[in-house]
């Protein structure tokens, strides 16, 4: 008799006890859920230049977001990223024509083409490498140097297959390429009479550098 009415408290207080369990989930998944809900919302996706970022709400109205032009950010109104500005215009000028020089070692001739570049009318062009100037069988690659975009004060750098560099200093106008040979380092000294005379031609023209302008 004395189980039956232990069995039967037992049961009296698992039923007693259980809506209170009941209850206390219940308010704790509620709790937890407005948590979860309240930290969401407190943020805001917004499009901040073309770039999309999640801020605090406050931060939104009070950061003045709206006057930068930033908007929130929605399934009708996506964040677009703004498009680059296109890089400046520069001036490549490519000049070609038949060297001829004069010295101890006789008369040589052959073609000259070297480029350069000006980003703007302000700044000396450098010469791109690979230019070449052909005495004969003999060709002479234009690994660096500069022409002012006026066309005067050039100054080339060759190298010849074999031996040092050596260099060109003259001017170069109305398509007339006209200076004087400077012995490489270390060698004996070239006459004063080493001179070269060339006339050609030069073209230029504009285009939108695809890349940082590297000489």
């Amino acid at each position: 008799m004395k189980r039956i009415l232990s069995i039967a408290a037992a049961a009296a207080l698992l039923v007693t006890l259980l809506p209170i369990g009941a209850v206390a989930a219940h308010d704790n998944n509620g709790q937890g859920n407005g948590r979860h809900g309240d930290r969401h919302s407190h943020k805001v996706t917004i499009c901040h230049k073309g770039v999309t970022i999640t801020v605090a709400k406050k931060s939104w109205t009070l950061k003045g977001h709206l006057k930068h032009g930033d908007f929130i950010v929605t399934p009708t109104t996506p964040c677009v990223p703004k498009p680059k500005p296109p890089k400046p215009a520069q001036t490549v000028c490519t000049f070609v024509g038949t060297a001829n020089y004069s010295g101890t070692n006789g008369t040589s001739s052959g073609p000259i083409t070297f480029s350069y570049s000006q980003p703007t009318a302000s700044t000396a062009g450098v010469v791109k490498p690979g230019g070449t100037w052909t005495e004969g069988a003999i060709v002479d690659t234009i690994t660096g140097g500069s022409v002012p975009f006026s066309g005067t004060g050039v100054n080339l750098k060759f190298n010849r297959s074999g031996s040092p560099i050596f260099e060109f200093n003259g001017n170069l106008a109305s398509n007339n390429l006209t200076g004087a040979l400077v012995s490489p380092p270390g060698s004996p000294a070239w006459p004063t009479n080493t001179f070269v005379t060339t006339g050609g031609s030069v073209t230029c023209t504009q285009a939108t550098a695809a890349h940082r302008h590297g000489g």
